[in-house]
Parts: C-alpha cells; structure tokens; sequence
C-alpha cells in the first residue's frame, strides 16, 4: 500500500509527496521530527522528489494512507 507525506509549512506553503512505501513516509516524518527535537540550525532534509526543505521552518508533517480507490462515495 502507498502513502503520502503532507507538510504544512510556517510560510503558509503547504507540500505532499505521494507514491510513497509506508516505511519511507513514516521514516521522513521521523526525520523532520528528530531535527526539530534536535533544534539543529538550518536543518534540510530531501524528501525524494526533487523538494528539499528546512525543517525548522515546517509546522505539520503527516502521513496519509493512500488506500485503494473505490469510487464509492457515502
């Protein structure tokens, strides 16, 4: 199954990668959780797709799981 990482910036921008295994979407939002604990200066992390941003500017980081598309709607 494939998930997504969504991440809320403190500029306002916002940031999803998708496609993602469940491992490597769990272990980036780890690693933006460790370099904020670790309050590092300047932190940047590649999330895989080109994007690479500074951790101590992101304000939410989530993983969603992109299951299959049923189409049901209720």
């Amino acid at each position: 199954m494939s998930s997504s990482l969504y991440v809320a910036l403190r500029s306002g921008h916002e940031h999803t990668v998708t496609g993602l295994d469940d491992d490597t979407a769990t272990s980036l939002r780890a690693r933006i959780v460790a370099h904020l604990e670790a309050r590092e200066s300047h932190p940047t992390l590649d999330l895989g797709d080109g994007t690479t941003l500074r951790t101590d500017a992101v304000v939410m980081a989530r993983v969603h799981d992109e299951g299959p598309r049923t189409g049901f709607v209720g």
